[in-house]
């Protein structure tokens, strides 16, 4: 709780910063990719072994393993995705913030 109002601490602080600062300046052309998320769309990746604390991040696909770890996207079969309605939201407003 900051200045009376609640903060969901999970994307506000730490890592996640990292993580939005390659979302917010594009880094590996990644914001087609969650516009497409946005409207349900599944997107290609190979995750691969990714160490939590290492946040120098060169590849899309290190950049979204990394969001998987911090529960930002799902992986399955070979494919990333947002996971629920209340993250697809987020990334909207994100995106439209930010364009």
């Amino acid at each position: 709780m900051f200045d009376n109002q609640l903060s969901n601490y999970w994307t506000s602080f730490g890592p996640y910063d990292e993580i939005f600062y390659y979302v917010r300046n594009d880094i590996k052309n990644i914001r087609n990719d969650l516009a497409l998320m946005v409207i349900g769309e599944r997107v290609n990746a190979k995750i691969g072994d990714f160490a939590a604390v290492s946040m120098e991040l060169k590849t899309k696909n290190q950049i979204y393993s990394a969001m998987v770890i911090y529960g930002l996207l799902t992986y399955n079969n070979g494919q990333v995705f947002i996971p629920n309605k209340e993250l697809m939201l987020k990334y909207d407003e994100l995106l439209f913030r930010e364009s």
